[in-house]
């Protein structure tokens, strides 16, 4: 007899592996999306507050000298704010209150100088979000000043969250298939022997038992099994007896036109001789 096996994307261990794996990664990357908007939100926070703090400092450094006009206080200014680490400005420029460029520092062309930013997802493209302030001395406005604040360790920083991210999730789907690979070997490898019985069964072999090593579902199926294959062989058997046949004998019944065949005549009358 031909063993047919069972396709390997038709078995129920891999159906139970596809469908928890596929609700996992579904699960992971809702929780991947929504840390990458945390971060997403809180760079923003950090960036108006960096901006809120950059702002008045420079407003409050450049308003004397611009009305003075110390161009080279401005321009050691400027050189000592780009340079910093902790600030993270790219470029300043300083316009006058004729919008006149005054002193620029960083990399920047100042007949050329970048557009301002309405939003900060809208500086994501170059990493640096572009603003402008004007510059006031006791309630007057002197000048202004555009530079450009640095998104590039923030953007980094979610990066790093996003990548880590993934590979946390890729280890823990890799642990999830291995894992449920062997919860789904032990959980179906009594039914693939329950399955086996049953082809030899059909094959006419009555003696077989199934061992039960377990006493859950599986072990009380693998019981009825034995009592059933049990069941049929003991039939076969009392079958197979000459002494005790399988079937009762029905008892005998008289066709109709037996009966009337059998029906007695009426008794035949004797002559009487005349005296």
């Amino acid at each position: 007899m031909n063993e047919a096996r069972t396709p390997f994307f038709q078995s129920i261990r891999t159906r139970l592996v596809i469908v928890s794996i596929v609700i996992e990664a579904t699960m992971l990357g809702l929780l991947i999306a929504n840390s990458v908007r945390l971060v997403s939100a809180v760079m923003e926070e950090r960036t108006e507050a960096r901006l809120q703090t950059v702002s008045p400092l420079l407003n409050a450094s450049l308003g004397a000298r611009l009305f003075e006009r110390d161009h080279a206080s401005i321009k050691e200014i400027l050189n000592q704010l780009v340079h910093s680490r902790t600030a993270e400005l790219e470029y300043i420029i300083v316009l006058d209150d004729k919008r006149q460029v005054y002193a620029q520092a960083g990399k920047v062309d100042p007949a050329h100088p970048p557009r301002v930013d309405s939003s900060i997802q809208s500086s994501l493209s170059d990493l640096v979000y572009d603003t402008a302030i004007p510059i006031t001395l006791g309630g007057q406005t002197v000048g202004y000043a555009q530079y450009g604040l640095s998104l590039a360790s923030y953007v980094t920083s979610r990066q790093n969250i996003l990548r880590q991210s993934l590979l946390i999730a890729g280890a823990e789907i890799l642990f999830t298939l291995i894992a449920l690979g062997i919860a789904g070997y032990l959980l179906t490898r009594h039914i693939r022997s329950l399955l086996e019985a049953t082809r030899r069964i059909s094959a006419g072999d009555y003696a077989l038992r199934i061992p039960v090593n377990s006493r859950d579902e599986i072990g009380l199926l693998g019981q009825n099994f034995n009592a059933m294959t049990d069941a049929i062989r003991a039939r076969i058997e009392r079958c197979a007896s000459p002494n005790r046949p399988c079937t009762r004998k029905r008892s005998a019944r008289k066709s109709p036109c037996i009966r009337s065949a059998t029906v007695s005549s009426p008794p035949t009358r004797r002559a009487v001789s005349p005296t």
